[in-house]
């Protein structure tokens, strides 16, 4: 009987945190992200190496809310639709004034290329407004962890 990714994404033996329950930001205020067991070594490090120095300007940010719903929604239909997407599983997708991160993870080392392959396929898209793109991987229980940190072209907000 042959998994769907579907399948494959309940069976995973990786941890996710819950997601923090009807958070609102106030002024100032840091709203955390989940971020997965896989993610933790590049976005939780006490030394502030990886990517926890984007990761941190990310949870600092509020939310804007003309932009980043409408992005993380069109972020998840696109790499949902893409050729390569059963080859990952998608563990958060935030997006908030002028950064998305995705936490993503393949289910083995050798999807490198097929996640450079959505990135490259993303900027194509009508609807994205990035400027920069980087990623980091590192090696988790036989699979990649992947993070991808977006940055949005036009990243001075609007003024109400």
């Amino acid at each position: 009987m042959e998994t769907t990714s579907a399948e494959a994404n309940q069976h995973s033996d990786l941890n996710r945190p819950e997601a923090p329950a009807g958070q609102v930001a106030q002024t100032g205020e840091r709203v955390p992200i989940s971020v997965s067991d896989a993610h933790k070594d590049m976005l939780a490090r006490a030394d502030g190496r990886g990517q926890t120095a984007t990761h941190e300007e990310l949870e600092a940010q509020p939310e804007d809310d003309s932009w980043s719903y409408f992005m993380e929604q069109a972020l998840a239909e696109f790499i949902g639709g893409h050729p390569n997407a059963d080859k990952f599983v998608i563990f958060n997708i935030e997006c908030r004034t002028t950064l998305c991160e995705i936490q993503a993870v393949g289910y083995d080392g050798s999807t490198s290329p097929d996640w450079s392959r959505i990135l490259f396929d993303l900027r194509s898209q009508p609807w994205q407004d990035f400027e920069q793109v980087g990623s980091s991987s590192t090696s988790y229980q036989g699979q990649l962890a992947i993070v991808t940190h977006l940055r949005r072209r036009n990243s001075e907000p609007a003024t109400p």
